[in-house]
């Protein structure tokens, strides 16, 4: 029986912790990056390594997925085609991790992943799965899940429901994975607070996950190829921004932030229970608990 083939497309902080538990697990991982400078590093990890840059220069009409374009697409095509992807001919399964890049100003991310859906298609990959981010539960106020309406009002909103909506209506054995606000190795949250002042939003929820539970939730997906649809990937405590930035800056011996009274965020918490209904335990459920770790 052939090893289990995985493609990694994007790979970065998340990809890379993934490949590294794939590979450990003897499951074959290819990654893609579009920088040339990190085909080493994926090469060291023990990847098979490829250079992938989107939006390609071509695609066929056979493979078009039922999902309208977005009407703006910062990006010009590359110089490769299809017919540069042979490799995944040999692939069962592909996560998709590219990054929206919104701070860019870009829109071209639900063109991206259509056209990794009709790669899939191409090449017959039997699933996909979709990183995407909890995100696209702004602008809404309370607790939030898999099936609460979506402001599809705001364009952030709307280009992540675009995206997801091409690789479930694109691809019959697939699952969408949305990812809170990531911490773990090399992202400690107090880097982002420290010593800041007059900082608004103190009551507002947390609504973040560890690394190590996103790739074991990936893994999860990967193993159980039964499991289709959407799935929220965040810890279970919320403490408020307030609290829990104090506690990670005190932890690091940082200066902690200062907070002022001002509220203008919705109060929203984003709920995971759908995930850990499937009978996933997260290894860090509260993440106050993993600041006074030594796991940082």
């Amino acid at each position: 029986m052939s090893k289990q083939q995985v493609a990694i497309i994007g790979c970065g902080w998340v990809g890379q912790a993934l490949a590294r538990k794939l590979l450990n697990k003897n499951i074959g991982v290819t990654a893609t990056t579009t920088n040339p400078d990190k085909i080493d590093e994926l090469t060291v990890l023990g990847c098979q390594a490829r250079l992938l840059k989107l939006p390609l220069a071509s695609f066929g009409s056979s493979t078009e997925t039922n999902v309208e374009p977005s009407s703006k697409s910062s990006s010009e095509p590359s110089n490769q085609s299809i017919s540069d992807n042979e490799w995944l001919a040999d692939i069962d399964t592909m996560v998709i991790c590219i990054t929206p890049q919104f701070k860019q100003g870009s829109m071209a991310y639900p063109d991206h992943v259509t056209q990794l859906v009709n790669l899939a298609k191409q090449y017959r990959i039997e699933r996909v799965i979709l990183l995407s981010s909890t995100g696209i539960y702004q602008e809404l106020a309370g607790q939030v899940d898999e099936q609460s309406a979506l402001m599809l009002g705001s364009p952030k909103v709307a280009l992540l429901h675009q995206a997801e909506q091409a690789v479930l209506m694109g691809i019959s054995n697939a699952c969408v994975l949305r990812l809170a606000g990531l911490v773990g190795p090399k992202r400690h949250p107090a880097r982002f607070m420290a010593g800041k002042q007059a900082v608004a939003n103190p009551r507002t929820p947390v609504n973040l996950v560890h690394q190590a539970d996103v790739v074991n939730a990936i893994i999860t997906m990967i193993s159980h190829q039964q499991i289709n649809g959407i799935f929220n990937v965040v810890s279970s405590n919320h403490p408020s921004r307030e609290v829990f930035y104090q506690a990670a800056c005190q932890q690091q011996k940082l200066t902690p932030p200062n907070f002022s009274d001002e509220q203008e965020q919705l109060l929203r918490i984003v709920s995971g229970e759908k995930y850990q209904q499937l009978g996933q335990q997260l290894l860090w459920p509260d993440l106050l608990a993993w600041l006074d770790s030594d796991s940082q």
